[in-house]
């Protein structure tokens, strides 16, 4: 099983729902890993990812296109004379996918972030042909956000897996928020605000899918 976690912007909590989901997979016996192909600005996310995988592979392997200045990955790349391949990214990921039951590929910022002068992240999970398992802050505006990369993410023809609502540093969701996304999108729903503090609970629409995959 390999899903794709992408965001509604960056730091909405990516790396830390595809550290639980993965710590959890190997909990439950699953060859699991999570990679994370691009990073910039530094790879503590990367590297939690590492961590949550045993280590069973290199870190480069789990990151191979890092680029230390903070920005998106065109410019950072640019900034060194570098320019991102999406084929060599694919390549990349799928020799990894290969060798694991379960992975969890997190992207990089949000759905649009762009690659290279020609790529988006979009472009990247279109050629992978995995689904895609979303990432919401909960913080005024989310519908919002929410709903623009549902509808993006639909209008490519790639499979929503479900959504996360990450409701930590928020007020909460309403009820009729939720009834707003469902009724609208027919997705599945998870709401988690304790990443860390209690055990992970795997939503169980993401359960099915990891069992059914054997």
């Amino acid at each position: 099983m390999t899903v794709f976690i992408t965001g509604t912007d960056t730091g909405v909590g990516k790396t830390a729902f595809s550290y639980e989901l993965v710590k959890y997979w190997r909990t439950k016996g699953y060859d699991a890993i999570g990679l994370k192909p691009i990073s910039t600005g530094g790879r503590e996310d990367a590297i939690k990812l590492w961590e949550a995988s045993d280590r069973r592979t290199s870190l480069d392997n789990l990151n191979p296109f890092y680029f230390p200045e903070p920005m998106a990955p065109a410019i950072a790349a640019e900034l060194e004379g570098k320019f991102i391949h999406l084929m060599d990214v694919q390549k990349a990921i799928v020799h990894m996918v290969g060798s694991f039951s379960h992975v969890a590929i997190e992207g990089i910022g949000g759905w649009l972030t762009p690659l290279s002068r020609k790529w988006l992240l979009r472009d990247l999970v279109q050629i992978l042909h995995c689904p895609v398992v979303i990432v919401a802050h909960t913080r005024l505006g989310y519908l919002n956000h929410t709903f623009l990369t549902i509808e993006n993410i639909l209008a490519a023809d790639i499979s929503i897996k479900g959504l996360i609502l990450n409701q930590y540093a928020s007020l909460g969701v309403v009820p009729m928020a939720i009834e707003l996304i469902e009724t609208r999108y027919n997705i599945p729903i998870a709401l988690i605000d304790d990443f860390g503090k209690s055990p992970f609970r795997c939503p169980q629409w993401l359960e099915d899918a990891a069992s059914n995959s054997l």
